[in-house]
């Protein structure tokens, strides 16, 4: 982004070199602006009142200008060059605290037209917004605050928007394996997700909310960051996992018109379809929306020869999110998810006693006739950040999220060790016969319930300064409530007949 630096347009050139100086000397002070879309002349009132300079205007400004909004920190400068774009006004230094707006004038033979002085420069980085490129330079997950990451004092992996399209990932644990050291859990037959980082059982925040073992699932068309804090960093958001936090941060809404459509297709029968639109509404209150969508159909080597239909699996998800700002320095996020699935249960190949597989990795063990688990998650989040005065502000957060989970699984048990004929099998309440390690012994398990976790978070956060060093503050609090409600018997165990490894199982070798 090139911001033109207008000023001093005109000046004498026995005096362009100390204008220009003290110029880049005061504008390149860096804040945090917050001024909405308004009339010129009220937007220079508060641009004087948070930049710390005194703003004095040669002539008079037409009422009728208009001034587009400003956010975000960035130097003085910055922040002029955009309240001034469109107006064809310019500013001039005067002193070391002043600037003046004032028309251009008309050049004459006295008077040295001085080319545009150029400052080419990037938007500081938002902690919970995108990244340019791979390399981030600011996280909050660490501190739950807005920290460089060079000043963190904990380990923390950001995985940005680039590299989860790059690696092509759609799930989290597809995210979490590109980390240096997060690892997949147990799963649940690949129906939830479970993590773990350096051995130990990890948590999963959302936005800074914790789900609390909800485990349900991600669909990456929303996420735009994934940072992964290693250690016992979970005590920040009410949780005790002792390995670590994985922080999936959403996509936020802005205020820029697009529309971004993908659409994948693999050879394992795979296919994907992605929206994502955002729609500036409103400039006085800031008012953006944006809505994300997916739709999915998959299939897997292990079992694409056991079902008939096209995919064995599907998912449909939807993330709408509204932003605004009621006042200069108040904002407002409102966000929802929503997450269906249909997942065949499949735990895998299983295992001798000596640790090798009892069967080819890609004989499948379930049977499409149980059905598949049925898993459907409905969430909503409200975020409002407050300025209360220079250097105090205050972040309140709520979230709350529904999963129902039901559904027959059926699963390899474990491989015979014994060889049993068909009727001491039965009276053992066994399927029989049984063939010693040559046999495999399945059992159903039901699963239905319900899961609700809501939380609620609050974030005070200012700076003193003692001399030349300055300390920022937090103090955050948190309060959550879980709830798993089962609505039958959370496992209804039997045995089912068995399978011999020696052959393929299919359909039709039940």
């Amino acid at each position: 982004m090139s911001l033109p630096i207008t000023a001093p347009t005109v000046a004498r050139a026995a005096a362009q070199t100390s204008d220009v100086a003290i110029q880049l000397a005061q504008l390149s002070t860096e804040r945090t602006f917050e001024i909405a879309a308004q009339p010129l002349t009220t937007a220079l009132t508060l641009f004087g009142q948070q930049s710390g300079l005194q703003v004095t205007v040669h002539g008079t400004l037409p009422r009728d200008i208009s001034a587009p909004a400003v956010r975000g920190t960035m130097t003085n400068a910055q922040a002029l060059n955009r309240l001034l774009s469109g107006s064809g006004l310019i500013f001039v230094v005067e002193d070391e605290t002043t600037v003046a707006i004032e028309r251009p004038p008309e050049q004459d033979d006295d008077v040295l037209l001085l080319d545009p002085l150029v400052v080419e420069g990037r938007d500081r980085e938002d902690p919970r917004g995108p990244v340019e490129g791979y390399r981030a330079t600011r996280s909050v997950t660490g501190t739950r605050l807005d920290v460089l990451l060079d000043e963190q004092p904990l380990p923390i992996q950001v995985l940005p928007r680039d590299v989860i399209e790059d690696a092509g990932a759609t799930r989290l644990d597809d995210i979490v394996r590109l980390s240096t050291s997060g690892a997949i859990g147990n799963s649940r037959g690949g129906t939830q997700e479970f993590f773990t980082i350096r051995g130990f059982d990890a948590s999963v925040v959302r936005n800074g909310a914790g789900t609390f073992g909800l485990a349900q699932q991600t669909d990456t068309a929303n996420v735009e960051r994934v940072e992964v804090l290693r250690g016992p960093g979970s005590a920040l958001y009410g949780e005790g996992a002792p390995g670590g936090v994985i922080n999936v941060i959403t996509k936020r809404p802005d205020d820029s018109f697009f529309v971004e459509a993908s659409s994948e297709a693999s050879s394992l029968i795979r296919l994907r379809q992605e929206l994502d639109v955002n729609l500036p509404l409103e400039e006085t209150w800031d008012l953006n929306a944006r809505v994300v969508g997916a739709l999915e159909g998959t299939d897997s080597f292990r079992f694409r020869d056991d079902y008939d239909e096209t995919f064995a699996e599907d998912r449909q998800f939807l993330a709408p999110s509204l932003s605004f700002s009621p006042t200069p320095t108040t904002d407002v996020l409102v966000s929802g998810e929503y997450l269906r699935s249909s997942d065949v249960f499949d735990r895998g190949v299983p295992l001798n006693d000596d640790g090798s597989l009892a069967a080819d990795v890609d004989d499948f063990f379930g049977d499409p006739d149980v059905g598949n688990i049925e898993s459907e998650t409905l969430g909503a989040q409200l975020e409002v950040a407050q300025e209360i005065t220079d250097g105090l502000s205050l972040r309140l957060f709520g979230s709350a999220v529904r999963n129902d989970f039901e559904g027959l699984s059926l699963e390899p048990n474990v491989v015979s060790p014994l060889n049993l004929d068909a009727a001491t099998a039965a009276a053992l309440g066994l399927p029989g016969p049984l063939v010693a390690g040559d046999t495999i012994l399945r059992i159903i398990r039901n699963r239905d319930l319900r899961r609700e976790v809501y939380s609620f978070q609050s974030d005070l956060n200012g700076s003193v300064s003692f001399g030349p060093v300055t300390q920022d503050l937090l103090f955050p609090s948190s309060i959550s409530r879980w709830r798993l409600m089962p609505r039958s018997s959370p496992q209804t165990h039997f045995w089912v007949p068995t399978r011999s490894l020696r052959t393929r199982p299919g359909p039709q070798a039940r």
